[in-house]
């Protein structure tokens, strides 16, 4: 993808545009937005103007850029030695396949093994190093940190100094979908670039410059909310959300008949076994899934259903109907135990006890009292 083109984030780019030709580029920033928003796009557009439309940059292989990004400590190397570079192959090529890439996607795309990701402390050692050497072919030299929530104690340590005070030449460039959990050492330090959902014209521009057909774009930017990256997982994986969407209302509809009904106890064992047979990436896939129906629902009883994305499941499963079940009494409750059940994907623990209890979980807090 040429990423001099990229279209969207208008105001974003006015701004940015104006500091780089002014030269008054900060030397930290911080791209925040939403948890289904990429801005990766918009990164990339600001570097291509920054490096005067190089090639490289839309390869993501010029020399004065440093990517870093979270790994997991169980992804074909051993755990010791794990870094981005180890991965930087397969980062490019899930870029340049999607360049709307949320962590999310990167995530499930790399977690078949399981273990936490994160941004590691040799990582943050090595871009440190690396950026105190000249630039090999530009005025600049550039790290981007992708998901500075990944970030942790140490690592963001070994950057704060640099972050504060970096060679001159030097530009540092975050992004992060929950600016919540971007440590406070990095936020105060870090100049942010605030991006939203884009018009529905604008994805469906997107999504046709990125191979959809026509009719695809509108259909898929129509449901989109402003984001290119959900659409295109959306489009990108149309079977697999069908199938999640037929194991989410399997399961709420069991659940709702297990209190009286010891039949549906059993189907809730098998839902939760038939679960254990998907790969790690898909299980964790499916219950982002539901949380965010779950949110969904929340949002339809409270009446900002605007904002939900998609409101009928399959089978005619309308979530309007379901929403009811869901709210102040259980909604906090029920996000929790699927969280918990994604943390132990990373974990040795027992899946099918693990998904059972999730299952039954569901029974119980359905028929909390409002």
């Amino acid at each position: 993808m040429d990423f001099s083109g990229v279209v969207g984030f208008e105001n974003s780019k006015k701004g940015l545009k104006h500091s780089i030709d002014s030269g008054r580029l900060p030397h930290a920033q911080l791209f925040v937005s939403e948890e289904n928003l990429s801005t990766l796009p918009l990164v990339f557009w600001m570097l291509t103007q920054l490096f005067k439309e190089d090639d490289k940059v839309s390869k993501l292989i010029h020399p004065d850029i440093h990517l870093l990004f979270p790994t997991s400590n169980t992804i074909g190397v051993s755990s010791k030695n794990v870094r981005s570079s180890d991965q930087l192959n397969g980062f490019r090529s899930a870029v340049l396949e999607n360049p709307y890439l949320t962590y999310n996607q990167w995530i499930s795309k790399n977690s078949s093994a399981g273990g936490s990701f994160t941004i590691r402390t040799e990582d943050a050692k090595d871009a440190v190093q690396k950026l105190h050497l000249k630039p090999v072919e530009g005025s600049y030299r550039v790290l981007v940190i992708w998901g500075a929530e990944f970030l942790k104690d140490q690592s963001a340590n070994r950057l704060l100094k640099f972050i504060e005070e970096p060679p001159a030449g030097t530009l540092i460039i975050m992004t992060t979908q929950n600016e919540r959990n971007v440590l406070e050492t990095i936020r105060s330090r870090s100049q942010r670039v605030f991006v939203g959902p884009e018009t529905k014209d604008v994805v469906e521009e997107a999504l046709i410059n990125l191979g959809l057909s026509k009719e695809d774009a509108t259909l898929y930017s129509e449901r989109s909310k402003g984001s290119v990256s959900w659409a295109m997982s959306q489009f990108q994986n149309k079977e697999q959300s069908q199938d999640f969407e037929k194991r989410f209302v399997s399961w709420v509809r069991s659940a709702f008949l297990a209190k009286k009904n010891k039949g549906a106890v059993s189907e809730l064992l098998d839902w939760a076994e038939d679960l254990v047979k998907l790969e790690r990436g898909a299980q964790r896939e499916f219950l982002l899934f539901a949380m965010d129906q779950i949110r969904s629902s929340l949002l339809i009883q409270y009446r900002a259903g605007d904002l939900v994305l998609q409101q009928e499941l399959a089978e005619s499963f309308k979530l309007e109907k379901f929403a009811p079940f869901i709210h102040h009494n259980n909604a906090i409750d029920l996000v929790q135990s699927i969280e918990r059940t994604v943390s132990h994907l990373g974990t040795s623990a027992n899946l099918k006890m693990t998904f059972s209890d999730l299952a039954l979980q569901m029974t119980k807090l359905l028929h909390a009292p409002k």
